[in-house]
């Protein structure tokens, strides 16, 4: 069963998925009203093992986008306990709105 997860602001994106379950990221989505002038999005693995463990998935320099959509070759999985985290600074306090879809094991 896939669930969403969504986010809007127009301040720093700092989103945390943490289902508390083992999951599938499946796709991330997101849409800013005007274009951003900065920055990099970053999508990582928050391990519950360790940090030792902690990976970026994705990245990407953000000047210039206004619609981004991720979705990863094969869906990408955590074991229960882990999250994951998409950061961007925003510096230019663009109103965004974020969504991350995922599914359960």
């Amino acid at each position: 069963m896939r669930r969403y997860l969504r986010s809007t602001g127009a301040a720093t994106l700092n989103m945390l998925v943490a289902p508390a379950v083992s999951f599938q990221l499946e796709e991330i989505r997101l849409h800013l009203t005007t274009a951003a002038t900065s920055g990099t999005l970053t999508a990582a693995v928050v391990s519950a093992a360790s940090s030792a463990y902690n990976a970026v998935l994705y990245a990407t320099k953000m000047n210039g986008v206004t619609d981004l959509h991720w979705q990863p070759a094969r869906p990408i999985n955590f074991v229960n306990g882990d999250s994951l985290l998409i950061y961007w600074d925003n510096a230019a306090t663009r109103t965004y709105g974020c969504e991350v879809i995922f599914s359960g094991m």
